[in-house]
């Protein structure tokens, strides 16, 4: 099989994403896995992603994730490409921050807990 060329990737992706809509009849005499809403979350998160990611081109936008790198897309002044980034990047961070005015007693503590763990 031939390598799929990135274009059309994402011609595949964009066009498979008009399943239609379903009654509730034909739902109703479906026997529903559970495994097909984990795969219709997962694909909601790539589309979701690819979505972003071709707006900020669209637009000529080059700003990008603080974190990751990937382009960022939406409000001016939005610093990570997505919650994930910039929750890590608040978590990195973190530390350093609770450093600066920590009392000694309180960083012994967390430094022997540390050493510990």
């Amino acid at each position: 099989m031939a390598a799929r060329t990135l274009q059309t990737r994402v011609d595949v992706a964009v066009t498979s994403c008009g399943v239609g809509r379903f009654t509730d009849r034909e739902l109703n005499d479906l026997d529903v896995q559970e495994w097909w809403v984990d795969k219709l979350r997962e694909a909601e998160r790539s589309i979701r992603d690819l979505r972003v990611q071709l707006e900020a081109r669209l637009v000529g936008n080059d700003r990008r994730c603080l974190r990751c790198g990937k382009r960022v897309a939406g409000r001016a002044d939005k610093k990570y490409c997505s919650d994930r980034c910039r929750i890590e990047a608040h978590r990195h961070k973190l530390p350093a921050v609770w450093e600066e005015g920590m009392p000694e007693s309180v960083r012994r503590k967390i430094e022997e807990r540390d050493r510990n763990s």
